[in-house]
């Protein structure tokens, strides 16, 4: 009887020893590595690590390039070291249709961290004896833009519909040039070929996961739906092709002349009121009487 209840404590040992150590494994294997939530947050959205070039640079091989230094300056805040004209910046700048990287939102301890990241993901060798990758799963027709897609697009640009989310009209920042809207903000970037610059994918991860911190805290529990963001990007390709055709607005001498012309109205309504006013004071009547009588 003791040996059977020994036997039976023992394996019950075991096997607790043995989910410990599971649990442990699967817990070690679901860890993400430092650096790599903060990549995926604020940098996968513009590059890839050995995936090729997407809004910025494959970093895929980064160390091979520049220094550790360097590198973590650059990511800190790119245009300061772009301003004090380093070529190797500059090129990039350059080559990259002049879209600066935003400064980054993280502390320069996490940085390391995320360029720790992608060297060892550059590091890690591609295994020579894969199997071959199985074949595509047959994907949907790409959706087709229509005329309503881009009215749906032009309008909440301009904030004649709202966003489902009540996110703030992007004309608040930027300008379009385009006949069918008004004179946009120039906080942010002039959008009317940023297709060009972008390219769809690019104009899509923006508005699905900005990058950019303005644009990152007025959309902040407010983001685009999936029909909100091919709308725009329907209108922004639309505003592109159509660029050419566009007339430039230049609003300085219509405004001049509508607010000297306002001007002029308001005096002459507040003219025509001061017409009416008492002249003299309230006791110069009694005043003038008394005179006379004098």
């Amino acid at each position: 009887m003791n040996r059977e209840f020994q036997k039976r404590k023992q394996a019950s040992v075991l096997g607790t020893l043995m989910i410990i150590f599971c649990l442990g494994r699967i817990t070690q294997a679901g860890a993400a590595e430092p650096g790599e939530q903060e990549y995926n947050t604020f940098c996968g959205i513009c590059h890839t690590i050995g995936g090729g070039v997407l809004i910025g640079p494959d970093l895929a091989g980064i160390h091979d390039r520049q220094s550790q230094e360097w590198l973590e300056k650059f990511v800190i805040s790119s245009q300061t070291v772009i301003n004090g004209g380093d070529a190797y910046a500059t090129a990039l700048y350059e080559k990259f249709n002049k879209i600066a990287m935003p400064d980054s939102p993280v502390p320069a301890e996490k940085v390391k961290d995320i360029l720790n990241y992608i060297l060892s993901k550059s590091a890690q060798p591609v295994a020579s004896g894969a199997a071959a990758p199985a074949p595509a799963a047959e994907t949907p027709p790409e959706r087709v833009a229509t005329e309503e897609d881009i009215l749906l697009g032009q309008n909440l640009f301009q904030g004649l519909v709202r966003f489902e989310n009540n996110g703030a009209s992007c004309i608040s920042c930027h300008h379009v040039n385009n006949d069918a809207i008004i004179g946009g903000g120039i906080l942010a970037l002039e959008l009317t070929q940023v297709f060009t610059k972008l390219g769809g994918n690019g104009v899509r991860a923006v508005l699905d996961n900005t990058p950019f911190p303005v644009m990152g805290v007025a959309y902040k529990d407010k983001a685009l739906s999936e029909n909100e963001v091919f709308a725009l990007v329907s209108f922004l390709q639309r505003a592109d092709d159509q660029h050419l055709f566009q007339q430039p607005k230049d609003y300085g001498t219509g405004l001049l002349l509508s607010g000297l012309i306002g001007t002029g109205v308001l005096l002459l309504f507040y003219s025509m009121l001061w017409l009416r006013r008492k002249k003299a004071s309230v006791n110069q009547q009694i005043f003038d009487r008394q005179i006379k009588s004098s």
